[in-house]
């Protein structure tokens, strides 16, 4: 079985290649945008959204997910 290797923040973590669909829509993110800490979160509400074909985000924390603009439209509230 063939592995996938990404870097999120400063570790590098090794996926099985037939993962789910959310776990290669979060490392996609990673790869793209510099995540670290906390902010794996954000990605991962993203990546979640992404992997469901959401593109839309009603949140009163914009600046948090503005890195993921080009992915999402961001909604306030």
């Amino acid at each position: 079985m063939g592995l996938l290797a990404r870097r999120c923040g400063t570790t590098t973590t090794r996926f099985p290649a037939k993962t789910p669909p959310l776990i290669h829509a979060l490392l996609a993110l990673c790869w793209e945008v510099s995540v670290s800490g906390r902010q794996i979160h954000d990605a991962n509400i993203v990546a979640t959204m992404l992997a469901y074909g959401e593109r839309r985000l009603l949140t009163f924390n914009t600046e948090d997910f503005r890195p993921y603009e080009n992915h999402i439209q961001l909604l306030t509230a």
